[in-house]
């Protein structure tokens, strides 16, 4: 063998190497971030958490493009996209006196697009009907039948993105249109993991359907029975339930005597978080967003 060829195939050997070295580091620093995760949960700090989101968002952006086949990290993504947007910036869109209103909508809007896309690159990653399935709703059984209970974070926080996206544009067909998608993909979270995340996509079904009119295909007897089913499964200390129960279903019912005693509740609630530290974050955000709506409810009433 020639000296020149030698060199190439030792050149080509370091660089997949390399390569290989590279996506190992970032699929062991992906399992890293996700086994963390939980601690920011813990975590009741809001401003702290606020101002780490961001930074996490661009390192893990960077690590998907040194490892663009890596199926964990758009899942992770489309978790913090969904959750920044949700915790952060729809708070700042319901304060008055915070910021230009249309411009924060359209970063809502953009937040959780991004969110769902990485969503759809880690369901697709699960099974290549998602492709199609997630276009087309005639073909969205196919994609949900092929995943499992490993893919709930992804479908979750896919359907998460795609439900928020919905409420913030309820005057937007295209947005409506995307209604039974949400519905059948939370369905599907709930027959494969109804745990996951305290239950949540209980939350969503339950905005689905009791914050839209009657005409708009809104129900309130489906939205307290799935009202009745999170509290079911994460238990009365999960306050973001009642808060969301209050701003959406009792405001939609015009109900204001119970959608102030039940905001009140959950401010003067003590919750000894030292026995649910997962609650800490969720509940410090609960508390927030009942102290905002209490002092907008002349806005809603």
């Amino acid at each position: 063998m020639r000296f020149g060829s030698l060199l190439f195939l030792l050149a080509t050997s370091v660089s997949l190497s390399n390569c290989s070295l590279k996506t190992m580091a970032v699929q062991q620093m992906g399992e890293l971030v996700a086994s963390g995760v939980p601690a920011f949960e813990k975590d009741e700090d809001l401003e702290l958490i606020r101002d780490a989101i961001p930074a996490n968002l661009k390192l893990l952006e960077a690590m998907l493009e040194s490892d663009p086949e890596n199926k964990q990290i758009p899942a992770i993504l489309s978790q913090m996209y969904a959750s920044y947007g949700f915790a952060f910036l729809e708070a700042d869109l319901e304060t008055p006196e915070l910021g230009d209103k249309a411009k924060l909508k359209e970063r809502i809007n953009r937040f959780y697009q991004r969110g769902q896309q990485y969503g759809e690159r880690a369901l697709i990653a699960s099974s290549k009907r998602c492709e199609q399935g997630l276009k087309v709703i005639a073909e969205l059984d196919s994609c949900l039948n092929d995943l499992d209970k490993d893919d709930v974070p992804a479908l979750y926080w896919y359907g998460f993105n795609v439900a928020a996206f919905l409420n913030r544009n309820m005057n937007s067909m295209a947005a409506l249109a995307q209604g039974p998608k949400m519905e059948k993909v939370m369905e599907r979270v709930i027959a494969l993991d109804e745990s996951y995340n305290f239950g949540s996509a209980h939350l969503f079904l339950m905005l689905y359907y009791g914050a839209r009119p009657a005409m708009m295909g809104g129900n309130f007897e489906k939205a307290d029975a799935h009202y009745k089913a999170i509290q079911k499964q994460a238990g009365s200390d999960f306050l973001l339930a009642d808060v969301f129960h209050a701003r959406y279903v009792l405001v939609q019912k015009q109900d204001r005597p119970g959608f102030e005693k039940v905001l009140k509740a959950v401010i003067e609630k003590k919750v000894d978080t030292d026995k649910a530290p997962q609650l800490r974050l969720y509940n410090s955000l609960a508390k927030s967003r009942a102290k905002l709506y209490l002092n907008s409810v002349e806005d809603f009433f």
